[in-house]
């Protein structure tokens, strides 16, 4: 299926849009944080969408490898990972880390068992 840029950005953007008001309820709601602290995590997974969504679309654009392309996307989402989980959510560095290493393993695996490379 061949999406044009500005498909995927709506498409894009509405996601970001669900778990920035998701965050901000959980942070809000059931952690009971201030509403000071759930609005930064709200205003940061907004802020941090523009910039993710145009670095993914610059990649494509230059035809970066799969790996390359695998590897940035994972750095922007750990940074998103992290400053939800420590800063918002107010968890230990470790529990962080637990989050980020199984999530980088299973991306791995996805994207290699999804575009596994020509053998031949």
């Amino acid at each position: 299926m061949n999406r044009s840029f500005k498909t995927d950005l709506w498409v894009t953007s509405l996601l970001f849009i669900i778990l920035a008001a998701g965050i901000f309820y959980i942070s809000f709601s059931v952690e009971q944080n201030s509403l000071s602290l759930s609005l930064f995590g709200l205003f940061f997974i907004l802020f941090m969408s523009i910039p993710v969504t145009v670095m993914e679309h610059r990649i494509k654009s230059k035809n970066y490898s799969l790996w390359g392309r695998t590897i940035t996307n994972l750095v922007l989402v750990n940074i998103i990972f992290f400053v939800t989980f420590v800063v918002v959510f107010s968890r230990s560095i470790f529990y962080y880390l637990a989050f980020a290493i199984t999530y980088t393993f299973v991306q791995i695996i996805i994207t290699s068992v999804k575009y596994k490379p020509d053998s031949e």
